[in-house]
């Protein structure tokens, strides 16, 4: 039986690891209340595959949806801070900004998460490692044909 998250008033939450169809790159986590499928939160934010210029999100790591989620809620804090960590670049959060909103990276303990859907970060790791592949042959196949414009 998959492990759910309990609040401390006891509400339960289904935890679900996924990926972004047109972003396998990211990381999708959404909790969900197992006796109200309309109480739920998506908790992080697809941004595309690069978190700074052209440095691809490294596995496990996703935009926290700050604009939709209330951080001041003590139980996703508590959440996040149990499954995740903000991802560091220079000593400092990583961030990217969309509109008005900064979004801060996290990379995200998948042992911990599997432990809540093992199947849905089995999955989130076999589609990050082929969506990493396809972009790495795009990156070779643009260089050949900068050093070859012929091809």
């Amino acid at each position: 039986m998959k492990k759910l998250f309990e609040t401390s008033d006891g509400r339960k939450y289904k935890v679900g690891v996924d990926t972004y169809c047109d972003n396998p790159l990211a990381l999708g986590v959404v909790l969900t209340n197992t006796e109200d499928e309309y109480d739920y939160h998506v908790l992080t934010v697809n941004l595309g595959k690069y978190y700074r210029d052209e440095t691809f999100i490294p596995m496990g790591a996703s935009f926290i949806d700050v604009n939709s989620l209330s951080l001041t809620d003590k139980e996703i804090t508590r959440f996040l801070n149990e499954v995740s960590t903000p991802h560091k670049a220079f000593g400092v959060t990583a961030t990217r900004d969309s509109g008005f909103v900064t979004y801060p990276l996290h990379d995200f303990n998948l042992e911990a998460l599997a432990e809540y859907d093992k199947d849905g970060v089995e999955e989130y790791k076999k589609d990050y490692r082929e969506a990493l592949i396809a972009e790495r042959k795009k990156m070779l196949e643009e260089a050949e044909e900068l050093e070859d414009p012929e091809r």
